[in-house]
């Protein structure tokens, strides 16, 4: 299972973001083309955060005792990333994303919220994301 190193790759990817355009060298930044890749690097960071928070689903660092996200927390985490997936996607199709890995995220999306809507439905008191589970999911991180 390679869940917790995929969600250490995306955490850090995801901490670039952080870094701001004028640390980098002065040379660097006065190329034009450059701030157009601190554009896109800052981006990228973004969907890498956003897709780190959901799988271990908490905010902050890998290994944060703040505690977990509410339902409510982790479906707009949820439908921030598939928006954000959608328009990316829409603009650059393959180039940032293979389409099997988007079609994937947003599928898993799609059965979150579906999932907490039959729950609802069904009375359940206590939803636990980590046994909300399909084949797409698997797939996505090479368990089968």
């Amino acid at each position: 299972m390679l869940v917790l190193e995929r969600s250490k790759a995306l955490h850090a990817v995801g901490q670039l973001g952080n870094i701001p355009f004028f640390d980098f060298p002065l040379a660097w930044q006065a190329i034009l083309a450059n701030r157009t890749i601190y554009l896109a690097s800052r981006l990228l960071s973004k969907v890498s955060k956003l897709m780190c928070t959901l799988i271990v689903g908490h905010k902050g660092e890998l290994d944060a005792t703040l505690g977990h996200l509410s339902v409510s927390e982790y479906l707009i985490v949820c439908s921030t990333l598939a928006h954000m997936l959608f328009f990316m996607f829409r603009q650059n199709k393959t180039e940032f994303i293979p389409a099997q890995h988007y079609r994937n995220w947003q599928d898993t999306i799609k059965n979150m919220f579906l999932a907490v809507a039959v729950a609802k439905a069904n009375g359940v008191e206590h939803f636990y994301w980590f046994l909300n589970t399909n084949k797409r999911l698997e797939q996505l991180f090479g368990i089968c």
